[in-house]
């Protein structure tokens, strides 16, 4: 096989890898139905043409030089038929070129960078969670923008769902980064009021947002619980990858971003299968909680940038129904102490001391800080030593008296 060139659809700009040995013949589009021939030419790759795409330079006639239709031959019998690729015309007397056969339609395979069907490529997987990239151009598919299924961020919950808008900072007039959390958990409207749409429905009924320059202005929507924030759980931004702006995805649900990649066409993939074994070993805790103790808790706690929550620990001085209004959260950070109308932090990093008095099922639990009185919380005796157990698995500087 003859080494491949790549094409694409002069009407949508659709790009497809094909065989140099096809070069002469007529294909027809996926996406459009556009009918246009193939031309060989090997001095375009994909990065050049993703640039002329996302920068609005001139496209090369060698990708736009696409014949119209063929016109129906004229029907025998009252039959009418098409001319197929084994029929050779008759050369008109007048002509001195030589006839050639007529061109067959030829299937095209539809690329993404590096992935085979999807516009969007799984850049990396880490503790931030699924980082995805995409040429800019690529917000102009409904597709994508229309990729996150119609359940929470942050919880997965689908009821009572609210529509945010994935916001772009660096390509907003007058948002800064530090604010970029806040604009996007700004709240378009519940998904009631839009009828419970999906997909292209709803984006028709989307406004595009202000003091934003395009593409970046088109409505890309997401979903939240009225606990959960958007603004936490995904991160959008952009940046310069050889010289073209590039999106970049940060979604810190992986189970979220299993479903977002398989929706743009990410499936088949390795990068897909890797996705789906990352997802299957993760195990968050703060997502392990219930729904509304979570809510409790996000009254007193919030997650610094960066930090990663490791548990909660319950203050029995509440009741079950009341769980999450008090007790202890620690990250890898700090220890969030909130009792009644008090809530301390105390630094990890810095030297400390926790002394845990058991009695029986129940540890009276003391974190002292130099110059302020002890904060003082009762745990169950099992939470107490899990507490302890985890302060040294963090290498926290802290004595622990038992």
């Amino acid at each position: 096989m003859s080494e491949p060139v790549v094409v694409h659809c002069p009407s949508c700009s659709k790009q497809y890898r094909v065989d140099a040995s096809m070069a002469g013949r007529k294909a027809q589009c996926k996406k459009c139905g556009a009918r246009f021939r193939i031309t060989e030419n090997r001095g375009y790759d994909e990065d050049t043409i993703c640039a002329w795409m996302s920068e609005g330079a001139p496209r090369s006639e060698a990708f736009t030089d696409a014949p119209p239709p063929e016109p129906a031959a004229k029907p025998t019998n009252g039959v009418a038929h098409t001319a197929k690729s084994s029929e050779h015309p008759k050369k008109p007397a007048h002509s001195k070129k030589p006839s050639r056969p007529a061109a067959r339609k030829v299937p095209l395979k539809p690329i993404g960078r590096k992935l085979t069907g999807s516009q969007v490529w799984l850049e990396r997987v880490n503790e931030d969670g699924a980082n995805f990239e995409f040429p800019t151009v690529v917000l102009a598919d409904d597709e994508v923008r229309s990729a996150f299924p119609c359940k929470c961020v942050g919880c997965g919950s689908k009821t009572a769902l609210r529509v945010n808008l994935i916001c772009w900072p660096d390509r907003m007039s007058g948002i800064t980064a530090e604010k970029r959390a806040a604009h996007q958990d700004a709240v378009v409207g519940t998904h009631e009021d839009f009828g419970r749409t999906t997909g292209p429905a709803l984006l028709a009924q989307l406004s595009k947002q202000p003091n934003v320059r395009p593409p970046f202005n088109l409505p890309f929507p997401i979903f939240s619980c009225m606990h959960c924030h958007a603004g936490r759980e995904i991160i959008a931004d952009v940046s310069m990858r050889n010289g073209n702006p590039t999106c970049r995805l940060s979604v810190k649900s992986l189970a979220l971003a299993v479903d977002f990649f398989r929706a743009c066409g990410g499936r088949n993939t390795a990068e897909y299968q890797r996705l789906i074994e990352a997802r299957d070993l993760q195990h968050d805790e703060w997502r392990s909680l219930a729904l509304e103790i979570r809510e409790r808790v996000s009254h007193w706690y919030a997650p610094q940038q960066g930090e990663h929550f490791v548990q909660f620990y319950r203050d029995t001085d509440f009741g079950a129904a009341e769980t999450g209004q008090s007790g202890m959260v620690l990250t890898d950070r700090r220890l969030v102490c909130k009792k009644y109308a008090a809530c301390r932090d105390f630094p990890l990093t810095e030297t400390g001391r926790m002394e845990i008095r058991s009695a029986g099922a129940v540890a009276n639990v003391r974190v002292f800080e130099d110059g302020q009185r002890p904060a003082s919380l009762k745990l169950e005796a099992r939470d107490a030593a899990d507490l302890a157990a985890h302060l040294n698995k963090l290498g926290c500087p802290w004595t622990v008296i038992r």
